[in-house]
């Protein structure tokens, strides 16, 4: 009877705890819920940077750099911030960037707690940026495949932000930011593929008549 009772007992927790889980379910906000929809990359990393706010509101600006293998350039391609752009259509060869190129080589991220003497920083880009009023930054390089494709920059206008717990969440924003963008560049190349196609056809058309 002893045992009964106890068996008795244990299933009335269970179902009076099962009962307390389903009155306390609730709808959860997904914070990127925006993705889902179809838009264009420049709206997406607008997203995200709301959505990283919403956890590290000091991070005033995400960009996204890209890494021309023909020219050997690296270009300026979205970015996303609270105030104009300080690099617009910016562009430099790598060879001129070599703090950079070190992050590449090592493909390893860097973050720069304070950044406040930009004025003899060693590039242009740096020197805009504290003149805009960065004064540190996270900068992680993407790869495709081991491909180097170029670096993803979250700045921030306060010094001595980005804490373990900081850059552990931003490592995860940054990898999603570079899967957009090979999202977008695996789309352009796919579009210049067929406009190239479609010149040939012309081309031959026109040889035939």
């Amino acid at each position: 009877p002893g045992a009964r009772r106890r068996q008795a007992g244990d299933q009335a927790h269970a179902l009076a705890a099962a009962r307390k889980d389903v009155v306390t379910a609730h709808a959860h906000g997904d914070v990127l819920q925006a993705l889902n929809a179809d838009g264009p990359l420049r709206a997406r990393v607008r997203e995200i940077h709301w959505a990283v706010r919403s956890f590290l509101p000091f991070v005033a600006r995400i960009a996204v750099a890209i890494y021309d293998p023909k020219t050997t350039y690296l270009k300026t391609f979205i970015h996303s911030s609270d105030g104009d752009d300080p690099l617009p259509h910016y562009q430099a060869p790598m060879g001129e960037l070599p703090s950079l190129r070190k992050l590449l080589e090592e493909k390893r991220p860097r973050v720069i707690q304070h950044m406040l003497t930009f004025e003899t920083a060693e590039s242009e880009h740096a020197k805009r940026l504290g003149r805009a009023g960065y004064a540190a930054s996270y900068t992680m390089p993407m790869f495709s495949n081991g491909t180097f494709l170029g670096f993803v920059f979250f700045n921030s206008r306060q010094t001595d932000v980005f804490s373990e717990t900081a850059l552990a969440q931003l490592d995860i924003f940054g990898h999603l930011v570079c899967l957009l963008v090979i999202q977008e560049l695996a789309s352009i190349r796919t579009l210049s593929a067929a406009l190239e196609s479609a010149r040939h056809i012309v081309h031959a058309r026109d040889s035939e008549t």
